[in-house]
C-alpha cells in the first residue's frame, strides 16, 4: 500500500479515508459555486501554478507516480490540451499503481487550490482504486509520495466540473500539488478509471468573508431630567418635544441636568445663550454650565450668576444633544426679589 490520506470532492457523494500523512489532519474541501471561467475558478491575485491550462503540455509538471501520464486533446476545458491520468481509454483496463501529475509551489496567503476535473469510470467503490487530489511536502524516489489528500472518489461526472480546496493553513509552505488516479488492487482489464485535469490554479480567494456587523445600538428618544438643588426653585424635565425648565431664585443656586436614553451615547452641551458672548444684552453671564459649551458629559450643572435688570431679564436657554443629533432645550431663568423675570408657567418664589 501507498500509505496516504485521500479525499476527492464532487457534487455527488463524498468518500473519506484515513491514512498516514506528513500533516496532522486533512483539509476540508469545498465545491466551487459555479462553472464560470475568468481568473481560474473565481480566484484573484497571482496564480502560482505554471502552465495550469496545459497549453505547453506537461511543462513545469512532473509524473509523480509509478505509471506514466499524458496530455489529451479529446475534450480540453479551455485550450488545446488537458492532462490525463489513469486509464487512457474505457477499453484499456486499469493498471495497478499511481498515475499522477505534480507541481511544486509556494502556497500564497489565503491560497485556494482550484481545478476543473472530468472523470469517467465503471467503478462504484473506492475499495480498489479512486481518483485523488492532494499535497505532499516531497516526492518519493520510488514514485509514491507521502500525500495529504484533499479529495478522493470514484468520479464519473463525464463533464467538466470546478473544484476548490482551501490551502490557507499552509500559507508560505513549499509543497507539491498532486492530481491522479490510484489503483490499489491488482491490474484488471474489466475496469477503467480516467481523470482529466485542466485549468489548475492556486491563488488567493476572491471571496473574503466580511466580518459580521456589530448589533445596532441606535439611541432611543432623548430626555433630560432637571433637578433643582435648592428648595423653592422650580424645575421640570425636558424632552425632544417639550422644553425643560430651571428657574433659580438666588445667585449661586444650581440645578442638575441629566440626559437619558436607551443605549446611551455621548451627550453634549450644544448651545448656551446664558453667557454674554452669545447674548449681547446681558450685563454678565446669566448662568454658567459645567461641563461647558461644546463639552460632553453624562450630566451637566447650571449655576445662577446674574438676575439681570427689569429691562434685560435673565432668561436664556441651553440645548443638549446626543450622537445622532437629537436635541432637548432647557429654559433657564434667574430671578431675585424684584429683579429678573419668571417663566410664564411658573410662579415666583415668595420672599
Amino acid at each position: 500500500m501507498h500509505g496516504r490520506l485521500f479525499i476527492l470532492v464532487s457534487a455527488g457523494a463524498l468518500a473519506i479515508a484515513a491514512g498516514c500523512s506528513g500533516y496532522s489532519s486533512p483539509l476540508t474541501p469545498s465545491i466551487a459555486g459555479d462553472s464560470s471561467y475568468a481568473q481560474p475558478n473565481g480566484l484573484s491575485g497571482t496564480n502560482v501554478i505554471k502552465n495550469g491550462s496545459f497549453s505547453q503540455k506537461l511543462k513545469f509538471w512532473v509524473s509523480c507516480g509509478s505509471l506514466k501520464v499524458k496530455v489529451s486533446s479529446q475534450h480540453p476545458h479551455s485550450k488545446k490540451f488537458a492532462a490525463l491520468t489513469g486509464s487512457p481509454t474505457a477499453t484499456s483496463g486499469w493498471k495497478h499503481g499511481l498515475s499522477a501529475i505534480c507541481q511544486q509551489v509556494t502556497v500564497p496567503v489565503g491560497g485556494v487550490l482550484s481545478a476543473y476535473l472530468y472523470g469517467r469510470t465503471n467503478v462504484k467503490s473506492v475499495k480498489t482504486g479512486y481518483m485523488e487530489v492532494g499535497i505532499a511536502a516531497a516526492l518519493s524516489k520510488t514514485g509514491s509520495p507521502n500525500v495529504t489528500v484533499l479529495a478522493k472518489q470514484a468520479l464519473n461526472n463525464k463533464t467538466w466540473s470546478p473544484f476548490n480546496w482551501d490551502l490557507s493553513k499552509y500559507a508560505g509552505q513549499k509543497l507539491y500539488v498532486l492530481f491522479g488516479v490510484d489503483r490499489r488492487g491488482a491490474s484488471t482489464a474489466k475496469q477503467y478509471a480516467s481523470l482529466f485535469i485542466d485549468d489548475v490554479a492556486l491563488a488567493a480567494s476572491s471571496t473574503t468573508p466580511s466580518p459580521s456587523p456589530s448589533p445596532s445600538r441606535t439611541p432611543g428618544a432623548l430626555s433630560v431630567t432637571v433637578t433643582c438643588n435648592q428648595a423653592g426653585d422650580v424645575c421640570s424635565d425636558g424632552s425632544e418635544s417639550t422644553n425643560g425648565v430651571a428657574q433659580l431664585y438666588a445667585i449661586g443656586d444650581t440645578a442638575s441636568l441629566v440626559p437619558s436614553e436607551s443605549h446611551p451615547s455621548p451627550f453634549t452641551l450644544l448651545s448656551d445663550t446664558c453667557n454674554k458672548t452669545d447674548d449681547s444684552s446681558a450685563a454678565g453671564n446669566w448662568a454658567t454650565f459645567s461641563p461647558g459649551l461644546g463639552k460632553s458629559g453624562s450630566a451637566f450643572t447650571v449655576t445662577a450668576q446674574n438676575a439681570g435688570t427689569s429691562t434685560h431679564p435673565a432668561t436664556c436657554h441651553a440645548v443638549i444633544s446626543d450622537a445622532i443629533d437629537q436635541k432637548v432645550t432647557i429654559d433657564i431663568a434667574v430671578t431675585t426679589d424684584g429683579v429678573g423675570i419668571n417663566l410664564k408657567t411658573h410662579k415666583q418664589r415668595r420672599p
